[in-house]
């Protein structure tokens, strides 16, 4: 009996070529900015580990640090908290701000023995590449060149929280996914991966309300699909009704917020003037005013963007980022808007379309970026607040 299929390795060929083509890039870029990103923290540990003095005075202790300790900063304690104590745990009562998708993946690698901040820094490895591999093909479909989206977000001032123990990779590795799921009219997997985004971030809310822009402004419309879309608003309310049933509040998650980060929603006009006076006028630390001086300027180029989207008809990405916006306009001050534009799709499939057609922006970019960038790292690597 002979047998006329094509070997299996040689059936795979063309997949394999397919896949170089259309995204070998964009690993590259992705994995080459995560070896830089863990370099630049190791020797920021290492030169940063003692004061000034123990370079003059050979007594002086210099205190013991490790490449994978030194990535367990801030909130990472508040994500196991949840993982290993469950929600309200002594300590921890307002762990109820922080969703159950990235403590539940934290709970299950600690089954087997993994650390928390070894689990969270494999994850953001991993979940970040699903989301370069995802925005490098928005970016194309947008009429760029992939890498260069990719490049332009692996480059945000804020990128760290790419690589640290965090939810930002997983978050986009949902959102970027189900916003391309949707723009190839695949609206069952949109949905499913927009409920995965509602169970990490509430900005998963925000990502819900532009998928259903985008439905109703899409060509042709498949109305049929719009009840996939309940599926991400389903599952945010899931969550509040479990939290409900643990504290009897309907607003457990903005209470905690509150409780813990004195949020509280604030008008616009006034969280601005609350912004000006702690980066201006109330004698904080030079650290914290130049942080909320970037905050105030990182709110203004989301602002301009949002309006470059809505005259470029980009609707349902600008509602995206609109929303987003007005969220991060109307809480005490601006707080982490550096941070939140990493998960904001829009503007680096802009970016890269801006790096694609003009050498001059794209160099200008990189150099103004890429120390921002690094410098970031060093400082979150050194325990600073940073974004």
């Amino acid at each position: 009996m002979t047998n006329d299929q094509p070997p299996v390795a040689l059936m795979r060929m063309p997949v394999l070529r397919r896949f170089k083509e259309r995204d070998g890039s964009v690993v590259a870029v992705w994995l080459l900015s995560r070896i830089s990103v863990f370099v630049a923290a190791t020797y920021s540990t290492w030169i940063l580990a003692g004061s000034p003095s123990a370079f003059t005075n050979p007594d002086t202790a210099i205190p013991t640090f490790g490449p994978i300790a030194t990535w367990h900063r801030w909130d990472l304690d508040w994500y196991a908290s949840v993982a290993t104590a469950g929600y309200g745990s002594p300590g921890f009562e307002n762990n109820f701000a922080f969703l159950p998708g990235f403590p539940a993946l934290l709970w299950s690698m600690a089954k087997v023995g993994i650390h928390p901040t070894l689990a969270g820094l494999g994850i953001s490895v991993v979940a970040g590449l699903v989301a370069a591999l995802a925005l490098g093909r928005l970016t194309k479909f947008a009429g760029g060149r992939s890498e260069w989206g990719v490049l332009a977000w692996v480059l945000a001032p804020a990128a760290v929280y790419l690589a640290a123990p965090y939810t930002e990779s997983l978050f986009c590795a949902f959102a970027f996914s189900a916003w391309l799921m949707a723009r190839r009219a695949r609206w069952a997997y949109a949905a499913l991966l927009a409920g995965g985004a509602c169970l990490v971030r509430i900005n998963g809310l925000f990502l819900a309300v532009g998928l259903v822009v985008l439905l109703v402004t899409s060509r042709p419309q498949r109305w049929r699909s719009l009840g996939w879309l309940s599926v991400p608003f389903l599952t945010l309310a899931a969550v509040f009704a479990w939290f409900h049933s643990r504290t009897g509040s309907w607003t457990a998650w903005s209470d905690a917020q509150a409780q813990g980060w004195h949020r509280h929603l604030t008008n616009p006009l006034g969280t601005l003037q609350n912004t000006i006076d702690i980066a201006y006028h109330q004698g904080v630390s030079a650290t914290f005013s130049v942080q909320y001086r970037f905050e105030i300027a990182f709110v203004a180029i989301v602002l301009a963007l949002t309006i470059v989207m809505f005259v470029m008809k980009w609707w349902a990405e600008a509602t995206y980022m609109l929303i987003t916006l007005v969220s991060l306009a109307t809480s005490t001050e601006y707080y982490s808007v550096p941070r939140a534009t990493l998960v904001l799709f829009p503007i680096w499939m802009l970016a890269g379309l801006a790096m694609s057609r003009w050498r001059g922006f794209r160099w200008t970019y990189i150099a103004v970026c890429t120390p921002l960038m690094f410098m970031g790292v060093m400082a979150f690597t050194d325990g600073r607040w940073v974004a």
